[in-house]
């Protein structure tokens, strides 16, 4: 029986700059827990209740547990609404760099936020 090497494959191309060989990535603000632990949520008193966020990173993600909608507000621009079909790792925004950034959440009926973390990027 002949013996047949397989030869690793080419490694992948970088999907972000902060993937590329060699590249340098600033530290990006420590993970939140706004209801007081990794397992306690934030629920919003009302529907106009918020949740307030000023970060330095390269994207901002939110743990999110149940299903509903989730709106936000990245730097005082256009309000943004994601549609969540159920519990999981949201991304909520990612910058092309790390640089300080505001963020307003609000969650509708059925949603639990968990945390807001944030991923490091490129200086």
């Amino acid at each position: 029986m002949d013996a047949t090497v397989a030869l690793p494959a080419e490694p992948l191309a970088p999907l972000r700059p902060s993937d590329a060989p060699g590249a340098l990535v600033a530290p990006p603000s420590e993970e939140l827990f706004p209801g007081g632990s990794a397992s306690e949520p934030w629920r919003p008193d009302g529907p106009d209740d918020e949740l307030r966020i000023d970060y330095a990173a390269g994207g901002a993600h939110a743990s999110l547990g149940g299903a509903g909608e989730l709106a936000f507000v990245l730097d005082e621009g256009e309000e943004q609404t994601i549609e969540v079909a159920g519990p999981g790792l949201i991304d909520l925004t990612v910058h092309e760099c790390h640089a300080e950034h505001s963020l307003a959440l609000r969650i509708g009926d059925g949603l639990e936020l968990y945390s807001v973390s944030f991923s490091a990027g490129v200086p």
